[in-house]
């Protein structure tokens, strides 16, 4: 028969808590930094935006399809 473990406390110390979080900030901010690089550089591009297009509501809509 298997015995039933008590779970441990998800309770952590302060000072790992605020370290943890400071790790995350930093790796968020070298990422973002990259990023910024990466754009300046010409690697990353804005992605095309889509022309306006006909309405569906525009009366002559077929007619300017074809």
């Amino acid at each position: 028969m298997t015995k039933i473990r008590k779970h441990s406390s998800k309770r952590i110390t302060l000072r790992k808590k605020y370290t943890c979080e400071k790790k995350v900030r930093d790796h968020k901010r070298k990422l973002k930094k990259e990023i910024r690089n990466m754009k300046k550089g010409g690697v990353l591009k804005k992605p095309i935006s889509k022309g306006v297009g006909i309405p569906n509501l525009y009366p002559l809509k077929n007619e300017m399809l074809d």
